[in-house]
């Protein structure tokens, strides 16, 4: 072997120190690079387990979602039933309602017609004349008449009204004029508490009615 001079191994030194120094700078990097690759790999599996959490909470939600969703299914499939019940139920109900309603049109129209004195009602009215008897009671003009259905007036002839008092030189008034309601009238200073209205029909029958007229006209 040669001997090497001192300036050959003092490079020789220099050259060993710098490789030593390259080898330990490039396992530095290399290191860094793994640490920064690992840290970088943590940050991303956490975002990967938040992204999971995510979509497992979506999962959870559509399968909530999914299920309300049969379930309202079911209950529209129970409401199409009910629906369809009722429909029949209605059907049925409207059909004996129409089978009622004739049977019940059939027997009223078997009845005997109401009795035509229950349907009349006697009306009075009067108004001041101006004038005064001698002891200086006011004179008034009174109104009697009746007021019978449209469909049952034609069968009234005639009404006659029998003003039982001695004040009262005609004490039976008639009107035979279903237009006014058979009205008539008298001029005096009072009126009475019981008339007697006679209604004579068509068929000759006669009905009387007892009328208050002192009470129709709010007198006490």
């Amino acid at each position: 072997m040669e001997n090497l001079d001192s300036s050959e191994l003092e490079r020789l030194a220099k050259s060993s120190r710098r490789s030593a120094f390259l080898t330990a700078f490039g396992a530095l990097i290399v290191l860094s690079a793994f640490v920064y690759s690992a840290y970088q790999l943590s940050e991303l599996d956490e975002r990967i387990a938040e992204k999971q959490a995510v979509i497992e909470d979506k999962a959870r939600e559509i399968e909530t979602a999914e299920q309300r969703l049969q379930e309202l299914h079911n209950i529209e499939g129970s409401l199409d039933l009910q629906i369809k019940v009722l429909r029949n139920q209605k059907d049925s109900l409207l059909g004996e309602f129409r089978r009622l309603s004739e049977k019940s049109h059939a027997q009223i129209a078997s009845l005997p017609p109401t009795p035509i004195e229950t349907l009349v009602i006697p009306r009075a009215d009067t108004v001041p004349i101006g004038h005064q008897t001698s002891d200086g009671r006011e004179l008034r003009e009174y109104s009697l008449w009746v007021e019978v259905p449209d469909n049952r007036i034609s069968e009234l002839a005639e009404v006659s009204y029998f003003f039982n008092h001695p004040t009262f030189r005609e004490k039976v008034q008639r009107s035979s004029n279903a237009i006014d309601g058979f009205r008539v009238k008298y001029i005096g200073w009072g009126c009475l508490y019981r008339i007697v209205i006679t209604l004579v029909l068509e068929n000759g029958q006669r009905h009387e009615i007892d009328f208050n007229m002192c009470q129709a006209l709010g007198v006490d």
